[in-house]
């Protein structure tokens, strides 16, 4: 289930709390600030998602029907300037980063990518694949 939720009240101002709670079936970002710019200026949301799971039947849920172990590749995002050999990542949605991420040291899972026409042709010579 996805989750979206916000909230907004008067108060006096307060310090921005950030938390996150993330274990196998849930993903949860609670979030509260103050924003005088706001006609109500206290905020509060609690946004992620989480698996509900049922009784064990003969019919497993679809999301374990398609769980499988991945193999994620890596892709090239740039190129080091000193070195000029070229900078990969891995897919992997574990490994990158997301609007909630306050570091910022993982890429960015919108991180933009560039394709060689070469690289593309076959796909183009065959649309219908």
């Amino acid at each position: 289930m996805q989750v979206e939720f916000m909230r907004y009240a008067d108060g006096p101002e307060f310090e921005r709390v950030d938390d996150t709670f993330k274990n196998e079936w849930a993903h949860m970002h609670f979030g509260a600030l103050t924003d005088r710019m706001l006609s109500r200026p206290s905020f509060s949301f609690a946004m992620g998602r989480y698996i509900l799971t049922g009784l064990r039947k003969p019919r497993v849920p679809r999301f374990e029907d398609r769980e499988q172990d991945s193999d994620y590749p890596s892709f090239i995002y740039g190129v080091a300037p000193e070195t000029h050999t070229p900078l990969k990542h891995t897919c992997d949605p574990d490994k990158l980063g997301t609007y909630f991420d306050r570091d910022g040291e993982r890429l960015h899972y919108l991180t933009p990518i560039y394709f060689n026409r070469e690289v593309l042709q076959p796909y183009a010579a065959e649309p219908n694949t």
